[in-house]
This record gives C-alpha cells, structure tokens and sequence, in this order.
C-alpha cells in the first residue's frame, strides 16, 4: 500500500493510505474493439505513438449508497497546503511525471498472484505487456504522463465515484461527443470530457476494482451495451476514456481527445475567417476511409501536416470522435474532385471550399493496389456515431440527403473518376443504414417501364433470333462497355441490320440514345461522366463507383460478385431498376426544393481553394488525407461484425 506523508505541527508524521493515479491521451482501444495481437495481451492496445500527459483535476464521493444521490466534492491535500507544483490550488491535480515503464503502448495489468520472487524483482506494482507494433522502439522510452497521488483519509471498505475533470480551458464544449457545437478556446491545443470512475475498495484500502461508467444529476448508470443489427454484443459505449490498468494502490487512465488543433491550418484559416476574408456556404459532406487499420497514422497526418491536409473530423474504431476543425474552415480532404451540380447543370470542382469531411479508420485493403486485400468491415461503434454525427451537420447546415457522399462517388483523376478511390469509404460503409436515417442519397429500386432506356431492359434471349450475338447477364440483356448510341451498339451487339430491326418490331421498341440516357441518369445522382452517347472508360469508372456505393453494405449480395472485391460492372435490369429509382427520389426533391446554392469563388483564397472552371482539374499530386502507407501490421478482422440486417437501436456511443 502506497503512503501520503503528512507533517502536522507537532513532530509526527502521519502516512496515510493514498491512490496513485495516472492520466494520458491517448487512443487506446479495449480488445472487443481492437482484437489482441499475442495470448498475453488481455485489454487491447494503444494505437498511436505519442501519448501525452493530462493534467486533470478530480473529485471523490464519499461511499455509494444505493438509491442515494451521488455527490462529488474536490480531492483536496490532507495539510490544506495544496502541492509542491502548484502551491496556489489546494485540490489535487495531476503533475507531469515520466515513467520508464507502466502504462505507455500496452496492455498493463496486475497479476494478484505474483510470488515472493516475483514481487521481489518487480519493485513495482505495474505489470507491462508490450504491443506497440507500429514503433516497436518506442515501448522502452520514458513516458510522460499526468501523475496523482490521492488520499485516502476518508474511505472506507465500499464503492466511490472518481472524476477526472480537464481544466476549464481544456474542457470540451459542450461536454458530448464532437460535433457542430465543439468548440476550443484560443492557445488551447487539446480538449477532454471528463470520465467517471466507480472504484471498489476492500477492507484494506486496497483497489480491487474499478469500471468507467455514465453519471449524471447524482445517478451512475452502467456503461451501456452495443450490440450489431444481429444483436450480438459488440462492446460498450463510453468511448473517450479507459480503465487500462489497475493495481492495489494505483490506477491507470487514458483519455481520448475531442478537439485536436492543426500545426497550421485552424489557427490561419480562423483568423481569416473572422476577419472576414473567407467565408463561405457547406452544402456538402464527404466521408473517408483512413485505409489503414490504426488512428496513429492519420492523427499524425493532421496534426503535423502544414497544408491544406485534414478531414474536419476522425472516427476511431471505437466511435470516438475527434475534431481537427471548425465546420466553416476550409481542409484538404476532396482535392480535385467533381460533383454535378444540379442547380447549374455544370460540375463543380475543389470541394475542399464547400465541404466537410469526415474520415473513418478502415483498413481498405482492396484501395491498396495492387495488394487487393479484402477491405475490413466498419465496427457497430463507428456507424452509429457516424450516424448521430450526420444527422447534426445535415440539420446544422441544411445539406441535402444525396449531397452527403462517399469519396469515391467525387474523387477524379483528370476528366473521369478515380479508379483507386472506389474503396473510399468502399463497400463495407453500411450505406443501407444511413439512407434509412435520410443521410445519403436513397437507393432504391422501382419497376422499369419501355420509357426507360427505349424499353431495352424489357428484351430477354427468347425474343431475339438464334445467332444473334449480345452481352447479358443471366437470363437478361445488359449495357456494357464499348456500347455506343451513335453505331447502334447495346448489349454488346449491332442492332443496325434487318433481323434485329424485324426483332425489336415484334416487341413495339425503336431502341435510340440509351448509353446517353445512362450518363444523364448518373449526372443526376451526381457521377462525373461523358455525355456523348458512348459508353467509354469515363462512363465505366462513373457506373464501377454507382455500383461500389449502392452494392454496400447489407445489399453487397445482391450484384454477380458482390460478396467478392469486384461486383460485375454492367447494367442489368436490376442495376438499372436502382438508377432509375435513386433518380426519381432525387428529382422529386429538387422539384420541391431546390436549395443548392451555384459554384463560387472564395475572396482572398490562394489559388488551390478556388473552384476551377468546367473542363480544368486541380492537380491532386499531394493526395488527400487518408493518401498514406497503412501501418504495417493490419488489426484482425472482427469476426462479431455482421451486415445481416439494417436496424439497430441508438444507445449512446
């Protein structure tokens, strides 16, 4: 048991039982999220390297009493002195302190077991089981970290609430998961919600137990159950702070950030932004994957990047939001990508200047030419903060359903869209959920009628004579490549001589501009595309990424290959049902209300933020933010995932 020295003003010194807490930041992840990678690592891992100290203040209660009010009160220094790094403040904050062992990229436990031997050579009570596979060498450098000692003068045998509380100007605000409203005060880096803490003491003093849960008005509630649309339990859902260790006398917590300020970018564009130089109007919402497996990569990405290089928010695996941004600051996450614009019936292009983008870690192995790993599925705790995330910024700024997008629905490569960007977020991304939630365009089927595409879709093999070469799908016809309007080229056949005339006759179909009908329809759900009339490698990538983002998730299979990296790339009727669905929705909105403002240029911007004309690309060679080399240890796929099933209930995450 570790002891509090006390000096009273007699000659007697009192050692008092105390607790030994430790505070950091850092992205640690519990192993019903991130799967262990060895059998001796029992609670997860850390998945960034560079963990830093918080100096939190806390609060105790006295004991829990069940159906009382729990009150919390200041942990104060027993001779009222306060402590020898801040004399001014007599209640108990953590200090900085390095440790060269003890809570940094591990899993760290307490073995109650340990021998006389053992204890004899372990001279601390901390047990450390490397795991930083990212940085191996970084396991044995001194840590620093945020250091408390708490007495424990007025405990006795029972259960406490222990808060650890950020300083005023590091707190979060408002206290909830980032979001719209977040905000960070000026010099502050680093922002934190504070965690609570149920500890179990014995008749000893000794800690023998201690569990994060929710508290609120005086009530603790149980950290909540997540469980998958299949309704099998998936992890818990306080996802900003961690219990990673624990001995009889001391005590380790992570907590994660909120709001993390760029090298370069907040502090520059916010300044402009309020001296009104830049301001602009989002109508836009573009959500990434990170395409490596751990957040360390990508927050050093944002972090230390001095250009326009971030996302304005990040998704951890565990639904852990953090916000790099304020929504009306212009990031670098779209560079050099198109989406149609309804209201002007162009393309706007760099929707940097009109977008937020949100990024979600996602080992998108398949995105990784030409390494064509399979892309791992999201966690249940990702999509449901995903979803609470978009509903506030669509509400906040009045974005419409089908502008909120996947990269690889936007991302170009010069004047046709990016083959390497299909698998952002790619198909795992339960889009199915969020359409139900009104966030996405809504992807549905209706019945095709001989208007559709001159009434192609109503031909099957028996209505075509014998010999006739065509290109189908099953038991139907389908659009493909090299398909042209202007030689009467559909379904991979000519349709130019008198048996196919005679053929279409007996059906009451004049077959015309069917590939042209196809790129206006994929102009409408916003696709860059040619609009020729001939099915060309522009109209094929356009029609890959409809295809990669409407064969998601719960519908992966419904499409030949879906189930597999590559879904068949043609129009069968079934695909075609979908456009034609997903383009009627569309054009009903637009003809209740359309509110997408016209492309614009931003006053004062450098040239890389302007909106380029029709026909001109931004050059993309520094690549967007999730452009990186994912880490080399890939995590496990999580077998508790499932896609069966699009429902699920909203417990807090």
């Amino acid at each position: 048991m570790r002891q509090y020295s006390v000096t009273t003003n007699s000659d007697l010194v009192l050692e008092l039982p105390a607790l030994t807490v430790t505070v950091r930041s850092a992205f640690y992840n519990p192993s019903e999220v991130l799967p262990p990678q060895d059998a001796g690592e029992t609670r997860g891992r850390d998945t960034w390297s560079n963990p830093r100290p918080v100096l939190a203040f806390f609060q105790l209660s006295d004991r829990i009493e069940e159906g009382k009010p729990v009150g919390l009160k200041d942990v104060v220094d027993p001779d009222g002195k306060g402590t020898k790094d801040d004399p001014a403040d007599k209640r108990v904050q953590a200090v900085r302190k390095s440790r060269s062992s003890g809570v940094a990229f591990t899993d760290v436990r307490y073995s109650a077991a340990r021998t006389q031997k053992e204890e004899k050579n372990h001279k601390k009570e901390w047990v450390a089981v490397s795991s930083n596979s990212i940085n191996p060498e970084l396991n044995d450098r001194p840590r620093v970290l945020g250091e408390a000692i708490l007495p424990l003068w007025q405990v006795t045998r029972g259960d406490y609430l222990l808060a650890i509380l950020p300083p005023d100007n590091a707190l979060t605000k408002p206290e909830v998961p980032c979001g719209p409203t977040t905000t960070i005060e000026p010099g502050v880096d680093w922002t934190y919600r504070p965690l609570y803490v149920r500890l179990s003491f014995d008749d000893e003093l000794k800690l023998t137990r201690a569990e994060t849960v929710l508290f609120k008005d005086g009530v603790i509630s149980p950290n909540p159950e997540i469980k998958n649309p299949a309704g099998k339990k998936v992890g818990r859902g306080i996802n900003h702070g961690y219990v990673t260790a624990l001995s009889h006398s001391e005590l380790a917590i992570d907590l994660k950030p909120d709001f993390i300020r760029c090298t370069s970018t907040v502090d520059r564009q916010r300044a402009a932004a309020e001296s009104g130089k830049w301001s602009r109007e989002v109508d836009l919402i573009v959500v990434h994957t990170t395409a490596g497996p751990l957040i360390g990569g990508a927050v050093n990405t944002v972090v230390g990047h001095t250009k326009y290089f971030a996302p304005h928010y990040e998704l951890d695996l565990d639904g852990h939001i953090i916000k790099f941004a304020y929504d009306d600051e212009i990031m670098g996450h779209c560079d050099a990508s198109q989406i149609y614009s309804h209201k002007t019936g162009r393309y706007t292009q760099t929707n940097n200047v009109r977008s937020i983008g949100i990024e979600v870690v996602n080992y998108a192995g398949d995105y990784l030419v030409p390494q064509q790993r399979t892309q791992e599925p999201y966690r249940e705790h990702q999509i449901r903060a995903l979803m609470v995330l978009l509903e506030q910024l669509k509400a906040s700024h009045g974005v419409k359903r089908y502008r909120i997008v996947g990269h690889g629905d936007i991302s170009s490569d010069g004047a046709q869209l990016s083959g390497g960007r299909r698998a952002c977020p790619g198909r795992q991304m339960h889009w199915p959920r969020l359409e139900e939630r009104g966030l996405g365009r809504a992807c549905v089927k209706r019945a095709l009628t001989n208007e559709d595409y001159s009434g192609f879709f109503s031909l099957v093999p028996a209505d075509l004579p014998a010999g006739f070469k065509y290109e189908q799908s099953g038991a139907a016809l389908a659009l493909r490549k090299n398909d042209s309007d202007r030689t009467r080229t559909w379904g991979g056949a000519s349709w130019t001589g008198t048996v196919a005339m005679e053929a279409l006759a007996k059906k009451g179909l004049t077959l015309n501009g069917i590939v042209l009908e196809l790129q206006k329809d994929m102009q409408t759900l916003g696709y860059l595309t040619n609009t020729d009339g001939v099915f060309t490698d522009t109209t094929y990538l356009a029609l890959e990424h409809m295809i990669w983002r409407t064969y998601s998730g719960a519908r992966r299979g419904e499409i030949l290959g879906g189930d597999g990296n590559r879904p068949l790339v043609m129009v069968t009727p079934e695909v075609a049902a979908y456009i034609k669905g997903s383009v009627d929705l569309i054009e009903s909105d637009l003809a209740v209300n359309d509110t997408i403002p016209p492309p614009f240029a931003v006053p004062g911007a450098p040239p890389e933020m302007q909106v380029a004309e029709p026909g001109s690309m931004v050059d993309e060679a520094a690549g967007d933010v999730h452009d990186r080399l994912a880490d080399a240890d890939p995590q496990q796929v999580d077998p508790d995932e499932s896609d069966e099933g699009d429902e699920g209930d909203d417990a807090e995450v």
